[in-house]
């Protein structure tokens, strides 16, 4: 028999803290899963939520670091102020390529 779900553990740990930024180490802390487990079930998780499964819109904020729950969220939404984004890696060109905190590739020149 297979391990139980970390899954439902990390829902209830969101659930209770909606619009709270989450922190990996506290994640961890609370809910007594190794930082793997907590990492998969957050991306298994907003997978589900994109694949329309499940409605359970969970932000990334910094990646495999920070995360955000926001129900009730409308997913046409126009994103307000500054983003945050995550370099990612260079390319052949001399330009670096950079992740927004929604997921999205971007390259960056210097200007």
């Amino acid at each position: 028999m297979g391990a139980p779900s970390t899954r439902p553990k990390i829902v209830e740990y969101f659930a209770k803290r909606p619009g709270e930024h989450c922190f990996l180490g506290d994640i961890t802390k609370d809910t007594k899963l190794l930082t793997q487990q907590v990492q998969s079930a957050i991306n298994n998780i907003r997978a589900a939520h994109a694949r329309g499964e499940i409605d359970f819109p969970i932000e990334v904020h910094q990646k495999g670091q920070i995360w955000i729950y926001r129900p009730n969220s409308d997913k046409d939404e126009v994103a307000t102020g500054k983003m945050m984004f995550e370099e990612v890696g260079p390319t052949k060109r001399n330009t670096i390529v950079i992740q927004s905190t929604d997921g999205k590739l971007y390259e960056a020149t210097e200007l």
